[in-house]
């Protein structure tokens, strides 16, 4: 750890004499050095500890205010505040300088180094929110580059290409090179599980299925993500309490109290409001300056929900004027950054490609290719891995309360790989893996455009990124007012070689920003479920779209006839009354084996939505995975609301075993008993399922009826 009482130099150890030797040779390094060869922060930087720092004491701060050249602004030092916080000391400043004096303390500005006598004091880091003056306070250089200590780098083996295969990628992806050595010297490998750059898992819950608390990094539930994948708005509660006696098929209770699904655009993935660093105003209103995020390339439609989900971050968003377009290969038009150096604009890249979403600070201090900026946290995510870009500043957007650098970023330099309570440190050179999503909207008799975009991996903030880029794209070309009929493919791979692929018919109101959410559902709970570490290499969408509203109704179910025998073939006519349009029949034949005989039997037949909602109340553990590998099953069988769904049950007790119901108990677990769990996990069930049949159609499908047939003896 850094000795706050004895200055350092960046080369380590304590400072020394200089030769006339060291001095020609810290003069031709400069030299090689200006030519680009080897890094730019050539010459050994001393380091001010705390305690020599004095009121009174001037110096110079360094940032960039527009475009990429660094400039350098008055610092005036007012004093030391002695634990300022849990664990260090703030050293009070006031700032000076053309920009300062008419913007103050800028949000962007964090990480920007102060000098004083030549040697390097900290990084701006707070202000004072609303505050006249341009008064801040400094992070001491010893806490943030204690960030280094211990090496930087994934805590496990992982992916991550080289730099130069990253910028053969217009958009920032990894080409196909051969593994390289990780940034803390372990070996690199495709290896799925255990890497720092995965999707980490949340714990099992205790009883073998997933609890209510099960939680992704405590901010995404499960639970609640899992139900807006199985339920959908267009539930009615079409089939009520399951009778198991003798009734006619009349007998329907209808509700408007069907469960909500996913109507939250968000999938129903939830971010707590626990997740923003602290703000605390300990120190009479100092703050840490706010992180500005910018995005370019969205549609405007988005702009709230991006900018909403980071302002809970501490991270104020700053849009760039721009729309999106298919297949611009680039996430910026500005390059030219060639490395960072101190007082350069960073950028912490969430979603490069063809939309950008980054957060800019300011670099404090470069040794070699290790880096360390902004003087606070971004999210105090700890281990992280965000890929490290120049930053290009288009202006500073002067503000009454705190100004913002609005800004864009540049090339890919390398990778931020901690993220602590003192500020962020990451690399030159190693680019850490990002995820690749494709987008491939179709407008009927219009073509299809292509978008594609990486995306950073990081629990907490992955899972929102997946859905804006689906979201994102169809609105670029589709439309937000006026119906809309939709048929979406997604394929998700992931673990190496795995993949797991749905396929569903959306009718919509004015679809939007709900879009994305429903359609990246299976991704999202690949990456939060609770049962293993999954990482998830890439994903791929498909959007059809074309106008009209595709919804129908089932508003009757009739049999060919009331009492069958064992060997007939029963008729169940299904009338769909279609938007707009005549009533349509589609007609399942069923035919009744002998095992059937003497039995009267119950035909339901209506929506996927109605049976989930149904079965919610009647079984609830049949749509309750209990393992990754069942979860994957139920994503890919699950019929979606374009499915006409027939489910023949009778009155005798049935069972259900890993979420598949069986036609009957065992005879060995048969014997008389309240409903409940058998040994082996078998639960009972109230009427057996005998048969289950499933039909495409062209329509988004709600309600649900059923008709009644006896069966004679033999």
């Amino acid at each position: 750890m850094f000795d706050h009482s004895t200055p350092r130099q960046s080369t380590g150890g304590s400072p020394r004499p200089r030769t006339r030797f060291s001095w020609v040779l810290a003069t031709l390094v400069a030299a090689v050095f200006a030519l680009g060869v080897f890094p730019s922060d050539s010459q050994a930087v001393e380091y001010m500890p705390v305690s020599d720092v004095q009121p009174g004491m001037k110096g110079v701060g360094k940032s960039v205010f527009r475009g990429i050249s660094i400039e350098e602004f008055g610092v005036e030092i007012i004093g030391v505040i002695e634990r300022a916080r849990p664990a260090g000391n703030l050293i009070l400043f006031r700032g000076d300088g053309e920009v300062l004096e008419h913007a103050g303390i800028i949000q962007g500005m964090s990480g920007s180094p102060v000098y004083i006598d030549g040697k390097l004091v900290g990084a701006v880091a707070f202000a004072y929110p609303g505050a006249k003056d341009p008064i801040g306070a400094i992070t001491p250089i010893g806490e943030m580059v204690a960030l280094w200590d211990g090496g930087l780098g994934p805590a496990a083996p992982g992916p991550f290409p080289s730099l130069g295969d990253a910028a053969k990628s217009p958009s920032g992806s990894a080409g196909g090179g051969a593994p390289m050595s990780a940034p803390n010297g372990s070996a690199s490998s495709g290896a799925a599980g255990g890497s720092a750059s995965s999707l980490a898992s949340a714990s099992l819950s205790s009883g073998g299925g997933v609890s209510s608390q099960s939680t992704m990094g405590q901010y995404f539930d499960f639970d609640r993500t899992w139900s807006a994948f199985v339920h959908s708005d267009a539930a009615t509660g079409a089939f009520g309490p399951l009778e198991t006696g003798a009734a006619d098929e009349t007998a329907l209770r209808r509700t408007d109290d069907g469960p909500s699904g996913s109507g939250s655009w968000n999938g129903g993935v939830a971010l707590d409001a626990s997740v923003s660093p602290s703000l605390g105003n300990a120190t009479g209103g100092l703050v840490p300056i706010g992180t500005p995020l910018c995005f370019s390339g969205w549609d405007p439609s988005l702009n709230d929900e991006i900018t909403n989900v980071f302002a809970r971050l501490g991270m104020p968003a700053a849009p760039v004027t721009g729309s999106v377009s298919a297949a611009s290969g680039s996430s910026s038009r500005y390059e030219g950054v060639p490395r960072l150096e101190p007082g350069s604009a960073i950028g912490l890249r969430m979603i490069g490609g063809d939309a950008d979403l980054v957060a800019i600070g300011t670099v404090t201090h470069v040794e070699g290719d290790q880096v360390v900026a902004f003087g606070h946290p971004m999210i105090q995510a700890g281990d992280v891995s965000f890929p490290m870009t120049g930053a290009w500043i288009h202006t500073v957007l002067a503000n009454r309360n705190v100004s913002m650098k609005m800004g864009s970023s540049t090339n890919l330099l390398g990778g931020i790989w901690n993220d602590r309570r003192p500020g962020i440190a990451g690399l030159h050179g190693a680019v850490p893996d990002q995820l690749p999503v494709s987008v491939d909207v179709v407008n009927s008799g219009e073509g299809t455009e292509h978008f594609r975009y990486t995306l950073a991996r990081n629990p907490l903030l992955t899972p929102f990124f997946l859905p804006w880029t689906v979201t994102n794209s169809y609105l670029a070309s589709g439309w937000v007012t006026g119906d809309a009929s939709i048929r979406t493919e997604v394929d998700v791979y992931y673990n190496g070689g795995e993949v797991v692929r749905r396929v569903e018919r959306i009718g919509a109101d004015a679809p939007g920003t709900s879009l994305g959410a429903s359609i990246t559902l299976p991704a999202v709970l690949l990456s939060i479920n609770p049962w293993e570490t999954v990482r998830v290499d890439s994903m791929s969408v498909r959007v059809d779209y074309e106008r009209g509203n595709p919804q129908a109704t089932v508003v009757d179910v009739r049999s060919s006839q009331r009492r069958a025998h064992p060997g007939d073939v029963v008729q169940i006519d299904v009338e769909l009354q279609p938007f707009r349009g005549e009533p349509q029949v589609e007609t399942f034949d069923v035919e009744i084996p002998p095992a059937w005989a003497g039995r009267m039997l119950r035909f339901y037949v209506g929506a996927n939505a109605e049976f989930a909602s149904w079965d919610e109340d009647r079984v609830p553990e049949k749509f309750v995975p209990h393992s990754l590998e069942q979860m994957v099953g139920m994503i890919e069988r699950m019929p979606d609301d374009s499915n006409l769904t027939l489910r023949v049950y009778d009155g005798q007790d049935g069972a259900l075993l890993q979420g598949v119901e069986l036609s009957g108990l065992p005879p060995s677990l048969a014997a008389p008993s309240a409903q409940g769990s058998r040994p082996g996990g078998i639960q009972v069930t109230q009427a057996a399922l005998l048969e289950e049949r499933h039909m495409e159609t062209r329509w988004v499908l709600s309600g649900g009826n059923v008709v009644s047939v006896q069966v004679a003896d033999r």
